[in-house]
């Protein structure tokens, strides 16, 4: 039991002298980003730059796709439709998600620098894009 504990206390302070960290400590920040003018909102993506983007509810009752960046909150709209959902973006501020469109089809969107495309089907009814590389390569699924 002895050598036991002469060996973890070795162990420690050869941790110590290397300078690596026993418990890790993280400082944290917490932002409220606010709304489109609804009760709430719900962030799904950042990139490097601190860009959220996600979706809420806005004054009129409906949930829309944001993007937030330095403290303002941006509708990005839909694809002519009542609902979209933003999920991710890249360090190009190139944002993809799913949007429904004026017939109530839900598509994969684009959206980059204040234009929201759809991305067509990819082979379904319908489709949604969850993610971005810096490349600009998307996924969706159908």
């Amino acid at each position: 039991m002895k050598k036991m504990f002469l060996l973890l206390l070795l162990v420690l302070l050869v941790s110590l002298s290397l300078g690596m960290p026993v418990g890790a400590q993280y400082e944290v920040t917490i932002t409220d980003l606010g709304t489109l003018g609804g009760a709430w909102s719900y962030a799904y993506g950042i990139n490097d730059q601190g860009q959220v983007v996600g979706y809420s509810v806005t004054a009129m009752g409906l949930v829309h796709a944001f993007l937030w960046e330095d403290g303002v909150m941006t509708d990005l709209g839909t694809l002519g439709g009542e609902l979209s959902v933003a999920i991710d973006i890249n360090e190009s501020a190139i944002v993809v998600g799913y949007s429904e469109t004026a017939s109530r089809q839900l598509l994969a969107f684009l959206w980059k620098d204040g234009i929201m495309t759809g991305l067509g089907t990819v082979g379904g009814s319908s489709s949604s894009a969850y993610g971005i590389n810096d490349l600009g390569k998307w996924s969706a699924t159908a």
